[in-house]
């Protein structure tokens, strides 16, 4: 899959799930806590993991970035 449909589909996750309206620091930093928490219930244990979403969508809704190819 190209990098940026990856990266556009990693940015619209957390909306289309949660309803969090996300820009890319928060989408990777929402992806890396996913990838963590299927690796601790892959090994069998439990965790709590929390997020520090920083920043929001609002400024990016103008920009290319979300315009198909």
């Amino acid at each position: 899959m190209p990098s940026k449909l990856k990266l556009r589909m990693t940015c619209a996750a957390p909306g289309a799930r949660w309803g969090l309206l996300v820009g890319i620091s928060a989408a990777a930093a929402v992806h890396a806590s996913v990838q963590i928490a299927r690796e601790e219930v892959a090994a069998g244990r439990s965790a709590v993991i929390v997020t520090v979403l920083p920043d929001s969508a609002d400024k990016y809704l103008s920009e290319r970035f979300w315009e198909e190819e």
